[in-house]
């Protein structure tokens, strides 16, 4: 399969910078500084390989480090000025991204703040094992001829068991070469007024997935007031005649460093980018992922990685983590039952 090894050795470094971070979630630690340090490790392993001869391609952040905690869904990577700091207690997501010669592993774990071996129970562990268990479904459910809208079914039959509910408005994607939302995806939790367009699910295909489960209702929304920090190029706008100095200048260094894939303002080098990348919103040049939040009572949880579906196997790149937890739920849905018991690996059709 084109890019296989790209994909699996962002997986490896994906992997690495997790367990770092694992180690640096430490009460009174700020947010905004793991997620510049995150960012610096990512940027210092991926210039270590395909880096000589006829392998040296370009490679970079594909999705800046965003650590979410507690209530907050996605996006959320703040500047060390305006973080949170990590609390005993807390329940963390990390999320993130990188790209090799374009090809895009992405993965996202849930860390929970507590002593080594203390045992975490009730909603927050229902999520985590509904998470978990969604995971390990949609990865043995990637095989040719699956429909997108049965493994949206499958992660709300598990959800039901466990009590807990789908976060809306997330979706997984067909990722390919220097594409990293493709149009075949499938929704995290069925939208009635969102209809998206169904698929099966064909060899030699890889997968970005995206689970985020919630102790409460799952919706969440951008709060008013609350700046974006990460970004993406429109690649839809050739705006080039913005009027002020600064924006056209912070445009020219994102078209040159960020062309493609998201990035964090924190990234940028220019002297004026605050007020430039505003000027570059508004005029449509760049887009901006607002932070989103559930609301203050709900706890979120998230597991996300890269699959690619090979003609015999599918092949999760990173692998992830689960934190130590124990619900008194279970799964009895027989035919979730059953998916969980099938391999990834599959026999060749003659």
């Amino acid at each position: 399969m084109d890019g296989l090894d790209k994909y699996q050795a962002g997986g490896k470094i994906i992997d690495q910078v997790m367990g770092a971070l694992l180690q640096s979630l430490v009460p009174g630690t700020n947010i905004g500084t793991l997620c510049k340090q995150s960012d610096e490790m990512l940027t210092n392993l991926l210039a270590t390989v395909y880096a000589k001869g006829k392998t040296k391609c370009d490679k970079g952040i594909a999705y800046p480090t965003c650590i979410c905690p507690n209530n907050v869904a996605g996006h959320y990577s703040p500047d060390e000025a305006d973080a949170d700091s990590i609390e005993q207690g807390m329940v963390v997501k990390i999320d993130l991204g990188v790209q090799i010669g374009g090809f895009v592993s992405q993965g996202a774990i849930t860390a929970i703040v507590v002593a080594e071996g203390e045992l975490v129970t009730g909603p927050v562990a229902d999520a985590v094992s509904a998470a978990h268990y969604c995971g390990e479904a949609i990865l043995r459910m990637l095989r040719p001829g699956t429909k997108g809208s049965d493994m949206t079914k499958t992660i709300a039959t598990i959800c039901e068991a466990y009590g807990v509910t789908p976060v809306g408005g997330v979706l997984s994607h067909e990722v390919k070469q220097f594409i990293m939302f493709g149009s075949n995806c499938w929704a995290n939790k069925a939208n009635k007024d969102e209809k998206l367009e169904d698929f099966e699910v064909e060899a030699n295909t890889a997968w970005n997935v995206d689970i985020l489960i919630s102790t409460g209702a799952g919706e969440p929304t951008a709060k008013t007031g609350e700046e974006a920090t990460i970004f993406v190029r429109d690649l839809q706008s050739t705006k080039k005649d913005l009027r002020v100095t600064s924006a056209r200048q912070v445009l020219g260094e994102i078209d040159r460093k960020y062309p493609t894939f998201p990035f964090a303002a924190r990234s940028l080098e220019h002297a004026q980018a605050a007020f430039g990348m505003k000027q570059c919103e508004r005029e449509g040049a760049i887009q901006a992922f607002p932070t989103l939040r559930c609301t203050e009572d709900e706890t979120v949880v998230q597991v996300k990685f890269t699959a690619a579906i090979t003609g015999s196997n599918t092949v999760r790149m990173n692998q992830g983590y689960t934190p130590y937890v124990q619900s008194e739920k279970a799964i009895e849905d027989a035919d979730v039952l059953n998916i969980l018991k099938k391999s990834t690996k599959r026999r060749n059709k003659k």
